[in-house]
């Protein structure tokens, strides 16, 4: 992964750590004329450091982007693109006042997500040609846009017109990998908050013939064997221990970190207000990200050619570490309500089921209409279709 940034000290979690390279801003005059006494002052201050960094930009610009991948797949962005403090309180403001609109989304984590560019997003762009700063905010977002048009170029990429806000974050989202392949996600500050969490990139990596033994699960079954690779098999509790923040320090407004497809990752707990933005660019097509689309800790437990009992133990275990740490998961509204929801809701909440009941629970689970959130379908069939052809391109 190549950020277009210099490179400067590795962070303290192993992953790579690149200086800003600042140049003039080119936001756009209505955001210049909005700014206070102090924004005008660090705009000169980065000009100053622009001409300082102008033969480090230069030497970044003909690195490929192959040679400044970390082996962790997580780069550090810091300083990414100034944020004014007039572009947050036009999105709260939004929130706030438009909240009922299909540009605001409620999602997981007791999160908002709020959709400022690309599908969905003409509530918003509508709400800034009334406001007063509306003008403003539109050039940051020019220049946001430019940054990530940039950091995909760099890569190979595509960037997808959808950029999202997501505010609030007063639970920790389940850790789960988005079924996109090639699909690079930036998260950028703009308050100061807690960074993604990803899976440990230093944790010791597990035998996935050990895994398979212990699940009763072919490690070679083309429909499952890739997933063994992932840290979404193990134990529970295992995965909750090893999220790490995916940044380094402070984790200030402007900061960004940018996470490689295939990487187990959650957005983290935090009780101070938290916006950030979300963006994505894609290697492979240039395809709108989908937030349904998403992995979590006990999905692969859906494919049949798990055993019932290997599903039911997931399932409870999943609920069980969750409530003993304060968490409040509940894998069966992820499900339509009806048989295929009540079947889950019982494998996660009911300890010492038999084998004949679980099997006909675990049945009812998967024979239901299965429109999981992260495969967006109908029919078991194509969840495996897609849990296959992504991780098969994943580790080959």
């Amino acid at each position: 992964l190549h950020g277009n940034f210099a490179p400067h000290a590795a962070g303290a979690t192993g992953h790579t750590k690149y200086a800003p390279l600042r140049t003039p801003s080119r936001s756009s005059p209505a955001l210049q004329n909005s700014g206070t006494r102090t924004g005008w002052i660090s705009g000169l201050l980065c000009l100053v450091r622009s001409r300082r960094v102008q033969r480090a930009q230069q030497r970044a610009l003909d690195i490929q982007s192959e040679g400044n991948s970390t082996s962790s797949g997580i780069v550090e962005l810091p300083e990414l693109l100034q944020v004014p403090s007039l572009v947050t309180q036009v999105i709260q403001s939004f929130v706030d006042e438009c909240g009922n609109s299909d540009a605001v989304v409620p999602i997981t984590g007791k999160r908002t997500q709020v959709h400022i560019s690309g599908v969905r997003s003409e509530a918003f762009k509508d709400y800034l040609d009334q406001h007063g700063h509306g003008a403003a905010v539109q050039g940051w977002l020019n220049d946001l846009w430019e940054k990530l048009q940039s950091i995909a170029e760099k890569n190979d990429g595509e960037p997808s017109e959808d950029i999202v806000v997501l505010v609030g974050a007063e639970e920790m989202q389940v850790p789960h990998l988005d079924l996109s392949p090639g699909q690079i996600q930036i998260v950028m500050a703009l308050t100061p908050t807690t960074p993604t969490l990803v899976y440990d990139p230093k944790a010791v990596p597990s035998d996935v013939d050990e895994i398979a033994q212990s699940l009763g699960l072919d490690a070679e079954a083309e429909e499952f064997g890739y997933f063994l690779k992932s840290s979404l098999v193990l134990p529970v509790a295992e995965v909750y221990k090893h999220m790490v923040p995916a940044y380094s320090g402070e984790f200030r407004p402007g900061d960004a970190v940018m996470v490689k497809d295939g990487i187990v990752h959650a957005g983290p707990e935090c009780k101070e207000h938290r916006m950030v933005v979300f963006m994505t660019f894609s290697t492979h097509s240039n395809k709108s990200y989908e937030i349904d689309r998403q992995c979590k800790l006990w999905d692969w437990a859906f494919i049949p050619s798990v055993p019932p009992m290997i599903a039911y133990r997931r399932l409870f275990e999943m609920r069980d570490v969750a409530l003993k740490n304060g968490m409040d998961v509940r894998p069966w509204e992820y499900y339509p309500r009806g048989g295929a929801s009540e079947a889950c809701e019982l494998l996660c909440t009911t300890p010492g089921l038999d084998e004949a009941r679980v099997e006909m629970l675990v049945a009812d689970w998967r024979a239901g209409d299965c429109n999981s959130p992260f495969t967006n379908s109908s029919h078991p069939t194509q969840l495996l279709t897609d849990l296959s052809r992504w991780l098969r391109g994943l580790v080959e």
